[in-house]
């Protein structure tokens, strides 16, 4: 998931009235961190898990512009499980093949 408030709110809204129509699956949104709060705040009571899009392994401190898990839990990211994409081909790419697991 990519892109502005504005089309986030569209496309939430689509997941959100589209879901209830869904049986028998498990539904995650990875909003960028951003947008973490909104996409929670949009999918409240529709069964709908909210992740991130990417999880630093450092502990909380200063490490400009990463996310940890610290991170995640508090801007809400939590349901019977949590949820993170790692290892996202564009950001494998761009620190050249660096092993992030």
């Amino acid at each position: 998931m990519n892109g502005s408030r504005d089309t986030a709110v569209d496309l939430l809204s689509a997941i959100a009235s589209g879901v209830s129509q869904l049986t028998g699956v498990e539904i995650v949104v990875c909003p960028p961190f951003v947008l973490i709060s909104q996409a929670i705040a949009a999918l409240a009571d529709t069964g709908v898990a909210v992740g991130g899009q990417d999880l630093d392994p450092n502990m909380p401190g200063a490490f400009t512009g990463q996310i940890n898990a610290a991170l995640l839990l508090d801007q809400g990211c939590r349901s019977r499980q949590q949820f993170v994409v790692a290892q996202f081909a564009d950001r494998v790419v761009i620190r050249h093949g660096q092993d992030l697991s």
